[in-house]
């Protein structure tokens, strides 16, 4: 009765509902996916709640065939459909699965979207997915580098792109950083009593020793005791791998537990202190090798 009232009228959105719920119960779920292709495909006020259902659908591995031969039809609100699973907690964990069928079948997607889909697949601490979508979809970026290089634009050459395998610039009331191409330098300033880190960068870290050093541009102020590096643990519970000032760098860090980490520069200017401008030129964290 269902499937002949929607032939009559496909404008209903409650007999499409309907029926796709049938659909769902008969177990179903190809047909009750075109349905719902039928309901989005109207661009209605109900696109917003059924996109988010269908991204929280994508964990579901059972479904992801299913969704992979809706999407390979090109429907006008895949883009939209990118843009939800990108910030779907529910969805995330089979994202990479399905964005990369997607890639197989030479699917254009909106660089963009991808850029959201790596940064919002790390911000759920599926670092490894994150990490596989961006060395398939941007492989000229070097997101998957080898491993004595480790960090990404370690020398500020470019404005970051690929988050989090770049520079994530914060600035608030207090402090603001940048990146100055000019001089190619990650450029802080912060005003007396700031507190709080200035930029950071996903690492994918291997057991081992590594060696970290900061040079900071000569007409930089000294880092004195307010400018500090830390290295932690994303894997984990926030386990501190290494934290102290930069003017007492280079250091040597041992590694035997985390596979990710941040790598923070860290402010800690004193109430007291005078506002402070750093110019730091490069930062470079290297495995040291064995012998």
């Amino acid at each position: 009765m269902l499937e002949a009232a929607n032939l009559i009228s496909r404008r209903s959105n409650q007999v499409s509902l309907d029926l796709m719920a049938a659909y769902a119960y008969a177990d179903n779920q190809h047909e009750s996916l075109k349905v719902l292709d039928q309901l989005l495909r109207r661009n209605s006020v109900a696109q917003g709640p059924l996109l988010d259902g269908l991204s929280a659908m994508v964990a579901n591995s059972n479904m992801r065939p299913s969704m992979l031969r809706l999407l390979s039809r090109n429907p006008p609100w895949a883009p939209q459909f990118w843009r939800r699973l990108a910030q779907s907690a529910q969805g995330l964990p089979g994202a990479a699965e399905l964005r990369l069928a997607r890639a197989r079948q030479n699917a254009s997607v909106d660089p963009d979207l991808d850029r959201m889909l790596i940064e919002g697949l790390a911000g759920q601490g599926l670092f490894g997915d994150a990490e596989r979508i961006g060395n398939t979809l941007f492989p000229e970026a070097g997101i998957g580098r080898k491993q004595e290089i480790v960090l990404r634009n370690t020398s500020f050459s470019f404005q970051p792109d690929y988050l989090p395998f770049d520079w994530r610039l914060i600035s608030n009331g207090d402090y603001g950083t940048t990146i100055d191409l000019a001089h190619s330098v990650l450029a802080i300033s912060a005003l007396a009593g700031s507190s709080g880190t200035a930029a950071e960068q996903l690492v994918h870290l291997s057991q081992g020793a590594y060696r970290l050093s900061v040079q900071l541009d000569p007409r930089s102020a000294p880092p004195g005791d307010h400018l500090g590096v830390s290295l932690i643990c994303a894997d984990q519970a926030a386990n501190i791998l290494f934290k102290d000032r930069i003017a007492r760098l280079p250091a040597l860090i041992n590694n035997s537990t985390c596979t990710w980490a941040y790598l923070r520069v860290v402010i800690q200017l004193p109430s007291d202190a005078q506002d402070m401008d750093w110019a730091i030129q490069n930062i470079v964290l290297r495995p040291i090798a064995k012998d």
